[in-house]
């Protein structure tokens, strides 16, 4: 009888590289994060256009956790000085 031996899934960050038939989309999917949070972990890494991102095989992408979220501005509080 064989036994079975579960493989743990990746939770990030860690380095994944790209291969043949990968996109963006598939990888984001695969590793349960949203495609943006994907883009921007990797933006400045592999200079990707947010408009408009390529990947190619062998290039290593930064996978972020699962759950990880886009930072967004934080709005100053009402009644400041000026």
């Amino acid at each position: 009888t064989a036994t079975i031996t579960l493989t743990p899934t990746p939770t990030g960050p860690f380095i994944y590289t790209v291969e043949e038939g990968d996109t963006l989309f598939g990888i984001a999917e695969r590793f349960e994060i949203n495609i943006l949070v994907l883009i921007e972990a990797n933006r400045e890494r592999l200079n990707l256009d947010p408009q408009n991102p390529v990947i190619k095989v062998g290039d290593e992408l930064l996978i972020p956790p699962p759950g990880t979220e886009l930072a967004t501005s934080t709005p100053l509080p009402e009644g400041l000085p000026a």
